[in-house]
């Protein structure tokens, strides 16, 4: 009952993110002289959604990038390269089912004096300021209006990294809660809504929100097993040799992040927490002859957990993450492991 009601309340919020996501859609419009038509063209496409203006830009490269099929933007080519000096709007569409809108016109207009190879805007703005600078020389007068968002309004991501527990117990003098650190792994499935905070020149930020789907595999170290004695957990010795023998912890959570985007960079640092549900929890172990044995029980686990997390890395790549549980992960009358607290480091793709 109780991971129906959680669930139930991530997919109500997950489905906010989504109507306050849409209602910020944007209209991003390019505009640059294209020396191979020798036209004027401006680009207007619906959505918002992020794509990278090509170094070499030209209207057969753009249309390529924001996702146009060749038949299209050959089409759309040939209707402006013939409309004969006059103004003309053409209408093309995308993959996704965006409709482009491309205006093409001559004679070219008197060359600007600040240009960019930075772009996009906010059409629901009043007025849209043209930004300054300077690219690499080849494609030169290009204006730019408003500015371009710098976190995409949804994101799928996979976690991989190690993961282990602190405040270990010495409940034997071999320390049986020892794990192998190397061979512990994390792996969470990441759905997740950015809704942009601020957008400057500068700096970007955007709250972060959106459910998980996350697996702790902690590792014992030699023959080692976890198991119950009498309502308490317990790390014990086993009786024969082991290849594998582990402790697993599913679980549903809620991360919210507070994402820093820093343009000239390209690089953002996100803070933030979290709260999960465990949904179930079994140990496994694996003898030296392949056989494969394995326990379903929560072994005096908590069902909730909270912590804190933190984000590192380039705007388009891998990044670092750390993550770090406040509440121990057994329940206090464990007396075996009431004070084991887990841990996740390793990158998000």
């Amino acid at each position: 009952m109780k991971i129906n009601v959680l669930i139930l309340t991530l997919i109500g919020v997950f489905a906010a993110m989504s109507s306050f996501a849409a209602v910020a859609s944007d209209t991003t419009v390019i505009e640059f002289t294209d020396k191979g038509v020798k036209k004027r063209v401006t680009v207007l496409t619906e959505g918002g959604k992020n794509f990278d203006v090509p170094k070499v830009l030209n209207l057969n490269n753009l249309l390529l990038e924001i996702g146009v099929d060749s038949a299209e933007r050959k089409e759309a080519m040939i209707m402006v390269e013939g409309n004969d000096g006059k103004k003309d709007t053409i209408l093309v569409v995308a993959r996704d089912g965006r409709t482009i809108k491309i205006v093409a016109r001559n004679p070219f207009p008197e060359r600007a004096t600040e240009t960019d190879d930075r772009w996009t805007s906010n059409q629901k703005k009043d007025s849209a300021k043209e930004e300054g600078g300077n690219n690499d020389g080849d494609d030169d007068d290009v204006q730019v209006l408003g500015k371009k968002r710098f976190f995409s309004k949804s994101d799928f991501g996979i976690y991989l990294g190690l993961n282990g527990w602190q405040n270990n117990n010495p409940v034997s003098p071999n320390q049986l809660t020892d794990l192998r650190t190397g061979r512990s792994r994390y792996v969470a499935l990441s759905f997740r809504k950015n809704a942009t905070l601020l957008n400057t020149e500068q700096l970007d930020i955007a709250l972060s929100l959106g459910p998980e789907i996350a697996w702790y595999n902690f590792m014992l170290q030699n023959d080692n097993i976890v198991t119950n004695v009498g309502n308490q957990v317990a790390f014990l010795e086993g009786d024969q040799q082991l290849s594998k023998s582990k402790l697993v912890m599913p679980y549903v959570n809620l991360p919210i992040l507070l994402n820093f985007g820093f343009e000239e960079s390209q690089f953002q640092i996100g803070v933030g927490g979290y709260v999960g549900y465990r949904f179930g929890g079994y140990s496994k172990t694996k003898d030296a002859n392949g056989n494969k044995t394995r326990f379903k029980d929560d072994y005096g686990m908590n069902d909730l957990f909270y912590g804190l997390t933190g984000e590192l890395g380039r705007r388009r790549g891998l990044k670092l993450f750390v993550r770090y549980d406040l509440n121990p992960m057994f329940n206090d009358n464990q007396i075996n492991a009431n004070k084991l607290q887990a841990w996740s480091v390793g990158i998000r793709i």
